[in-house]
């Protein structure tokens, strides 16, 4: 599910799938910077002066990143207080416009966005002094920067009331500074504050998770929220981490401008060359002892073969490597597996942005179904492969009234009318219940401000109503579609937390919260979002249970919420932070 909101200085906010653009955009040429012509820079862009404050630092004079700041919200993160929404760095959002709205940035998303409920006390990460109170700087509707003495400022962006901080006051760390709003105006459609540290110039920009003490792969958890990267094709393993995000510097050349990408924003021949083994069932006993699967800090998003055997994942291991999906087993190398694309359950069915629908092990049987959009970012195949379905989203005014126009593509859908909800991102398919029903989530009417997440059968189109919030996220369904898991958030007129609901509407909310994934029809595994010290610890709960269980310690903690449980619920894999390798073994009874 993703959200995108207007922000200041040419960023957005976006969590999760992708749009179809319907409008043509200018790119702005990209233009060389050196620190002797920052002033013919700022005509260049068209900046006003008064943005910046003078010649930027060099490295060598800057503070090393070594958690410099605080948090700038006190207590804990949770479906009441605060959670982590789009991260800094090439996200898939920013790469999409990275031409527009992201230009000045060098096409990547400059900022930490804190989703948060309108009016919670933003605090200052660091001593420091007032820089500027609704400056230049943009991020509507107010905005504060704090001067911290050492080369370096933070800017706090989308703040529901000016400050009432005096320009060259003192503050403290920790002192509440401000309050924070929502980028939409709404105080329902995308509450969240947008956080940059900077350098004192405003003319460079760096990671805030590297100069920001605090459990970040705890943080990360929390799995409803966008925040993936763009995938370079030409350098598969290149900024896959939030750590390892680049710098930025104002309206530089773009560090993002890809030959070729995933998933494309564009048409585009993917490359479908190389020698693949192709998918054929196989049976391992995975071992009960933890043990790495990859090496060399690889890979993310991994993701089970069909017969819960092996892993998959999307890599190009060097230039004379096919590019495409691997995958490995334990005590095993990687090996290619299948051409870059989208696959049905059976790995027998293949979808490319902007391609033909394709059978890889059938040669004689492509371009027989449907063609999607290159703009689409996701699909969601029925169980039995049968049908898939994915998102079209328009702008049109604010991403919280975009239409999202729900597509089905089957050999049986003559009969079904696409189906258009309103909330950019935050509107559309999440999954199939069977290979006649759908999950689907949005505002059915733009005066709407409350979400529905319902049920819809694909001959009939008759709905039923599972939940109707002012957030709804993270939906997730179990084995044969007997539960759909989900999130609530910020709301004052409805419970907040994790719950779970069948197709008869009935509904339970789950004794916990963090990071979710079913092991089979009946039994959700969570890892708890709390500060952990080393390790992560995963918990299972069986629906209707009054308590989570332990159920195995983790030998790292997992990086940016990528862990995976096989269809069979006996064996997990997630990338470990340490190492960014991928780790894997076999869940105990």
């Amino acid at each position: 599910m993703e959200r995108s909101a207007r922000r200041g200085d040419g960023a957005k906010f976006s969590v999760g799938f992708r749009r179809i653009r319907r409008r043509t955009w200018e790119p702005v040429p990209s233009i060389r910077v050196s620190l002797q012509s920052i002033s013919l820079l700022v005509l260049a862009l068209g900046m006003s002066a008064a943005a910046h404050s003078g010649t930027p630092l060099k490295d060598s004079q800057l503070p090393k990143p070594s958690g410099l700041f605080g948090l700038p919200f006190a207590g804990p993160a949770g479906p009441d207080t605060w959670m982590v929404g789009q991260v800094y760095g090439n996200t898939t959002g920013a790469y999409r416009m990275r031409n527009t709205d992201y230009r000045s940035g060098q096409g990547i998303h400059f900022g930490l966005d804190l989703a948060a409920p309108c009016g919670t006390p933003v605090l200052a990460i660091g001593t420091g002094v007032v820089q500027e109170v609704d400056g230049p700087h943009g991020s509507p509707p107010h905005n504060l920067v704090i001067d911290h003495g050492n080369g370096l400022s933070s800017l706090y962006g989308h703040l529901l009331k000016k400050p009432t901080l005096k320009v060259g006051q003192r503050v403290k760390r920790g002192q509440v500074v401000a309050v924070s709003g929502d980028s939409e105006l709404t105080c329902h459609s995308s509450q969240h504050l947008h956080l940059e540290i900077r350098d004192t110039s405003h003319m460079r920009f760096f990671n805030p998770t590297q100069y920001i003490q605090a459990d970040w792969d705890t943080l990360y958890l929390q799995g409803a929220f966008y925040r993936g990267f763009q995938r370079d094709l030409g350098n598969m393993r290149k900024w896959q981490f939030p750590e390892d995000q680049p710098q930025v510097f104002r309206g530089g050349p773009l560090l993002n401008q890809f030959d070729l990408s995933w998933p494309p924003d564009q048409a585009q021949h993917t490359p479908q060359q190389g020698v693949f083994a192709g998918y054929q069932p196989v049976k391992i006993e995975w071992p009960g002892k933890e043990i790495r699967l990859t090496s060399g800090g690889c890979c993310v998003q991994p993701e089970f073969t069909p017969d819960s055997s092996r892993v998959m994942f999307m890599d190009r291991p060097d230039t004379k490597s096919p590019l495409g999906w691997y995958a490995v087993q334990p005590q095993g190398k990687p090996q290619a597996l299948l051409p870059l694309g989208w696959y049905s359950p059976d790995l027998q069915q293949q979808v490319l942005p902007g391609a033909l629908f394709m059978h890889p092990q059938h040669p004689e049987q492509e371009g027989l179904v449907h063609t999607v959009p290159a703009g689409v970012g996701e699909v969601f195949w029925a169980p039995d492969g049968s049908s898939f379905a994915w998102n079209e989203i328009e702008e049109k005014g604010t991403s919280d009234v975009w239409p999202s126009t729900l597509q089905l593509s089957s050999s049986q859908s003559s009969s079904f009318k696409p189906v258009t909800l309103y909330g950019g991102y935050a509107g559309g398919v999440r999954g199939f219940l069977d290979r006649d029903t759908l999950i689907v989530v949005g505002r059915k009417a733009l005066q709407q401000k409350l979400q529905t997440m319902y049920t819809l059968n694909l001959h009939t189109q008759q709905t039923r109503t599972l939940e109707t919030a002012q957030e709804i996220r993270g939906v997730s369904i179990s084995k044969n579609g007997k539960w759909v898991a989900y999130l609530l958030s910020f709301s004052p007129h409805h419970k907040n937390g994790l719950f779970v609901v069948n197709r008869e509407g009935r509904r339970l909310q789950v004794p916990g919260f963090g990071s979710y994934r079913w092991k089979d029809e009946d039994t959700l595994l969570l890892v708890p979002m709390k500060d952990t010290p080393q390790r992560h610890t995963v918990h299972h709960w069986t629906v209707g249970d009054p308590e989570l269980r332990p159920l195995v310690q983790l030998s790292g903690k997992i990086s940016n919420d990528q862990w995976v449980v096989s269809p069979d619920g006996k064996n997990l894999a997630y990338v470990q932070s340490q190492d960014h390798n991928i780790y894997g073994l076999k869940l105990p009874e």
